[in-house]
C-alpha cells in the first residue's frame, strides 16, 4: 500500500502539473452539457409547407390553418401550380407538397370521402419522415373532427323538435350514418348538407322544405305549425325517433384516454440529457486513461517505472484510481448542472446513481488503460479509441432503440458498457428504479470491468 500511494501522489502531481489540461477536464463536460442538450432535439420542427390548394373552399382553408396552427409546419408557399411547388423542392426552400384536388370539399361531403397529396422531399430522411408523419396525424384529426362535428350537427324542426344528423332509425326505414353525409331510407335516399331526405319514394330535401310521406306534402321552412302530412305527424314522435338512433350511435363510439408514464410532460430534454451526461462521462475517462500510459512511453518516463520492483497491478491502480476519482468529480458536477440548469431532479436515488458510476468507471478506465498498454504513440492510442467511443455511442440505444438494430447489432450492444449506463440512468432518474432493478446492468458491468483490468495488467510488458 506505501508503494501504491507514492504512485498516486506521482500521478496527482502530473495531473495538476498541467493547468490547461486540468481545466479541459473539468470545463469540458461542463460547456458540453450546457450546450448539447438544447441543440440534440430529435422533435422536428419548422418545416417548410407548400400548399397547392385548387379548391379554394371552407373546409380546405380549415385544413390549411390547422397544419400551420399545429406549430410543426412553416407555411412558405400557397398557389394552385404543383409545377411550381416542386421547383420549391428542388432547390430545397420547401420539405413537403401538399395539394388539395378540385371538389374537395364537395367530394368530402357528398361522397364522404376525397383523397389528397403529399410529395416529400426526401434527402433528409429524419426530416422527411418525421414531418409526412406529422402532417399525416394531423390531417387524420382534422378528418375525425370534421367527421364528428358534421354527424354531431343538428337541423331546426318544428316545434323544438330537431332532426339529428347522428341517424334515425325506426320502422321499415333505416338510417346509415356515413359522415359527412347521412344516408336514409330503404330505397337509398341521399343526404347532403342542404338537406334531409325521408320517405320509400326518395324525395331530396332542400333548404326551402322538407318533404314527408309517400305523396311528398311539401312543408315550408318557416311553417311552425308542425309537420303535415295524409296523416299528422308530431315533433314529439321525430324527437323520440331521433333519441333512439342518436342512442345506438352513441354505443358505437370507442374513447380512448392515454397517459404518459415516469415522463408526463413528454418533455425531451428529460429524455436526452442523462444519456448526454453518460456519454460525456466516458469520453473523458477512457480518453485520458487512454493517453496516459502511453505517454509516459513518448517522454520515456516509463523506463524509469520498468525498473523499479513496482508490480504490475499496483501500477495500474496508480494509474486508474486519479481518474476513477476525476471520473466522479465529472458526474456529480453533472447531476448539479442538470438540477439547476434543466430542472430535473431524479426520481430515484442518487446512491444507486453512484454504485452504479463506481462500477462503470471501473471497466470504462480499464478499458482506457488497455488500448494504452497496445498503442506505442499517442495518436496511435486516440485513433484507437475514437473507433471504439464512436460504436459506444452509436450503440448506445440513446439516438437510436436497440430493439430496433439488426441481431448481430443487438448483440454488441449487450456488452456494450454505454448501453447499460444510459439505460440505468433513464431508469433511476426518470422512472425511479431501485438498486435492486438495476443489479443486472451493475452484473455486466462488473464482469467487463474485471476483465479489461486483468487483460490490461497481463498486457503491460513491465522489463527490468
Amino acid at each position: 500500500m506505501r508503494t501504491l500511494k507514492f504512485l498516486l501522489q506521482k500521478e496527482f502531481k502530473q495531473i495538476f502539473r498541467d493547468k490547461a489540461i486540468l481545466g479541459i477536464i473539468l470545463a469540458m463536460p461542463v460547456i458540453q452539457l450546457l450546450i448539447l442538450p438544447l441543440a440534440a432535439d430529435f422533435e422536428v420542427k419548422n418545416v417548410n409547407l407548400a400548399v397547392v390548394d385548387n379548391d379554394h373552399s371552407t373546409y380546405s382553408q380549415q385544413l390549411v390553418s390547422t397544419v400551420i396552427a399545429s406549430g410543426y409546419f412553416k407555411l412558405i408557399d400557397y398557389n394552385q401550380s404543383y409545377r411550381q411547388s416542386l421547383e420549391l423542392i428542388e432547390s430545397d426552400k420547401a420539405d413537403l407538397i401538399l395539394e388539395i384536388p378540385v371538389d374537395f370539399e364537395r367530394n368530402l361531403v357528398r361522397e364522404s370521402n376525397q383523397q389528397v397529396f403529399i410529395a416529400v422531399n426526401a434527402i433528409n430522411g429524419t426530416k422527411a419522415n418525421l414531418g409526412a408523419s406529422y402532417l399525416n396525424n394531423i390531417i387524420r384529426n382534422y378528418n375525425q373532427t370534421l367527421r364528428t362535428k358534421l354527424i354531431q350537427t343538428t337541423l331546426p324542426g318544428t316545434q323544438g323538435g330537431q332532426v339529428s344528423m347522428q341517424g334515425i332509425q325506426g320502422g321499415s326505414q333505416e338510417v346509415q350514418v356515413d359522415a359527412p353525409g347521412i344516408t336514409v331510407g330503404a330505397q337509398g335516399e341521399q343526404v347532403g348538407t342542404q338537406g334531409i331526405a325521408v320517405g320509400t319514394q326518395g324525395e331530396q330535401v332542400g333548404m326551402q322544405g322538407i318533404p314527408v310521406s309517400k305523396q311528398g306534402v311539401q312543408v315550408d321552412k318557416g311553417t311552425n305549425a308542425g309537420i303535415r302530412t295524409g296523416t299528422q305527424i308530431s315533433s314529439q314522435d321525430l324527437q323520440e325517433t331521433t333519441m333512439g338512433a342518436q342512442e345506438n350511435t352513441q354505443g358505437a363510439v370507442i374513447e380512448i384516454t392515454s397517459s404518459n408514464w415516469f415522463n408526463p410532460g413528454m418533455n425531451y430534454q428529460s429524455f436526452m440529457v442523462p444519456g448526454i451526461l453518460a456519454f460525456l462521462v466516458t469520453m473523458v475517462v477512457g480518453f485520458m486513461s487512454a493517453l496516459n500510459i502511453v505517454k509516459e512511453k513518448e517522454i520515456g518516463t516509463i523506463e524509469q517505472i520498468n525498473v523499479t520492483p513496482i508490480k504490475k497491478y499496483l501500477f495500474i491502480l496508480g494509474k486508474l484510481i486519479p481518474f476513477w476519482i476525476m471520473g466522479n468529480v465529472v458526474f456529480t458536477l453533472g447531476l448539479l448542472i442538470i438540477r439547476v440548469i434543466y430542472g430535473i431532479v431524479p426520481e430515484g436515488s442518487i446512491f444507486v446513481l453512484y454504485c452504479f458510476i463506481w462500477v462503470y468507471l471501473l471497466a470504462v478506465l480499464g478499458f482506457g488503460l488497455l488500448v494504452s498498454t497496445y498503442s506505442e504513440t499517442q495518436q496511435q492510442s486516440m485513433f484507437i479509441m475514437f473507433f471504439f467511443i464512436m460504436i459506444f455511442i452509436l450503440l448506445g440505444g440513446l439516438f437510436t432503440s436497440i430493439d430496433s438494430m439488426p441481431g448481430w447489432a443487438k448483440v454488441i450492444a449487450r456488452i456494450n458498457p454505454v448501453s447499460h449506463i444510459v439505460e440505468v440512468f433513464r431508469m433511476v432518474i426518470l422512472k425511479g428504479s431501485s438498486l435492486r432493478d438495476i443489479l443486472p446492468h451493475i452484473g455486466i458491468i462488473s464482469v467487463l470491468a474485471v476483465i479489461l483490468n486483468t487483460w490490461a495488467v497481463f498486457n503491460y510488458k513491465k522489463t527490468v
